[in-house]
Order: C-alpha cells, then sequence, then structure tokens
C-alpha cells in the first residue's frame, strides 16, 4: 500500500513540477536577445579596465541590466520615445565627450560597444525621467515598471531534490502519522508552507484525511513562486528614493561620482 502511494506522490510531482515549467511566462526570442545584448553591455560599464568582478558586482550587474531593459519594455507599452538628441543631451550632462557616445566614431568593436552601452543607459535614464512625468511621480513609475517585469520572469520551481527530502514525511502523513502534519504528539516539523497549528486543528476535529493533507501540502510546496531576482528587483522598488541617478543602472563613472 505504501509503495502505491509513494507512485502516486511520484506521479503527482512530476505532473506538477512539469505543468509549472510550462505554465512560467517565456519572453519572446526577440526579447531574450535584447535582454542578452543589454547584459553584455552593462557589465562593459561595469568592467571599465577589465578587472574581476566579485560575486555581489555580478549580481549588480544582472540587476541593472533588468531595470534597463525593464524602461525600455515600458516605454515602448507606453508610447515613450527617447530623442538622439536627448540622449546626447544626457550623455553631455554626465561630463562625457561626444566622440565617447558615438559609435560611428569607434575605432574598434571594444570601443564601438562602449559607446553604444553609454548609449542605452542614457536612453534608459531620459526615458525614465518621462515615465515619472507621465505617472506623476518617480516612485509610482518605477513601482509600475518593476512589477510589470517581474510579472515576465520564470517562476521557480520546486527541484527533485527537495522533493527527495519530503517524501519520508508525506508516506509519513499518508500513513496517518503525525508527525509531518503537525498533530497531537508530533515530534517533527510541518513541512514547508504548512500551516502546524491548522493541520492539527483539522486531525482533531475530523476534518481532511491524513491522505488529503499530504497532497495539499505537497501541492503548495510544488507551487511555483517568484525567484530570487524577482525579489531584488522587488527590493529595489521599496528603496527607490525618486532620484533618477539613485536607479539601480550602471552609470559611467562622472555620473556615480556626482
Amino acid at each position: 500500500m505504501k509503495r502505491t502511494w509513494f507512485l502516486c506522490l511520484a506521479t503527482a510531482a512530476f505532473v506538477v513540477t512539469t505543468a509549472s515549467a510550462f505554465a512560467a511566462p517565456r519572453a519572446p526570442k526577440a526579447n531574450k536577445e535584447e535582454m542578452r545584448v543589454l547584459l553584455q553591455r552593462v557589465t562593459r560599464l561595469a568592467t571599465v579596465g577589465g578587472q574581476k568582478l566579485t560575486k555581489a558586482e555580478r549580481k549588480q550587474i544582472t540587476v541593472a541590466a533588468h531595470v534597463e531593459y525593464a524602461i525600455r519594455a515600458f516605454a515602448r507599452q507606453e508610447g515613450v520615445k527617447a530623442s538622439s538628441a536627448e540622449i546626447d543631451r544626457q550623455l553631455h550632462e554626465w561630463n562625457l565627450s561626444p566622440r565617447a557616445g558615438d559609435p560611428r566614431e569607434a575605432s574598434s568593436y571594444d570601443v564601438q560597444e562602449q559607446a553604444l552601452a553609454l548609449r542605452d543607459v542614457a536612453e534608459a535614464r531620459v526615458l525614465f525621467v518621462k515615465l515619472a512625468q507621465k505617472a506623476g511621480s518617480p516612485q509610482k513609475a518605477y513601482q509600475a515598471i518593476i512589477e510589470e517585469h517581474v510579472a515576465q520572469l520564470p517562476n521557480v520551481t520546486f527541484s527533485v531534490k527537495d522533493l527527495g527530502r519530503m517524501v519520508p514525511a508525506l508516506i509519513g502523513a499518508a500513513g496517518g502519522g503525525t508527525a509531518f502534519l503537525g498533530g497531537g504528539g508530533a515530534s517533527g516539523h510541518a513541512a514547508p508552507g504548512s500551516d502546524q497549528g491548522a493541520a492539527g486543528g483539522a486531525e482533531s476535529s475530523g476534518g481532511g484525511s491524513p491522505r488529503g493533507d499530504a497532497m495539499s501540502l505537497l501541492g503548495q510546496a510544488l507551487a511555483p513562486k517568484p525567484g530570487p531576482l524577482a525579489h531584488t528587483l522587488e527590493k529595489t522598488a521599496k528603496e527607490f528614493d525618486g532620484n533618477p541617478d539613485h536607479l539601480p543602472l550602471i552609470y559611467p563613472n562622472s555620473a556615480a561620482a556626482r
């Protein structure tokens, strides 16, 4: 009987995990390509001189690239554009020479990509200022931008390794044990995402069956959840003070020093 229940659990886990993978939002190929190019260019801005990046710096670059992309995507959605003259003006405000931000003046591929990276981040700042004016405040604009982008990010699903750790407890729950469900006399811990007190109350009052509770808890554990990047981006929205120069972008050194 336990073997049959174990097979049921394994099948349910496979179905939930597979369904979650298919249900996760996926960006069109064109968007993935734009994101890839932006990530490369942001990395160029952050690694002038070729220094080795730390883990924290790599995370900062990833966040900056996503914020830059999110601003551009939201601006397209809102019909907001930045002209070449506005981008040139922003580069001038950063005390950069016209040549530094002009890919046509580049003497090599690296210099060309550096110039395009500068124009990308200048464009993102110009677009953000316009979106802030349209939204009524910088904070409202940034919150809307991040919410829209996070909604497009793929969710994180429960790993097979984590599922393996849960199997013994799930089998115990299916057999009427209390270690997993947190009923009277339980000595173990409830599964992640479960409410130990609520589970115990349901059992003592003759509510749902142990197997039903186990499947419910399994479903909660395997449900897709926002990943670490989504949480980090949401945190930047909470901490943003409204100053466009304090956006989590990689600005040129002359701008970052101000």
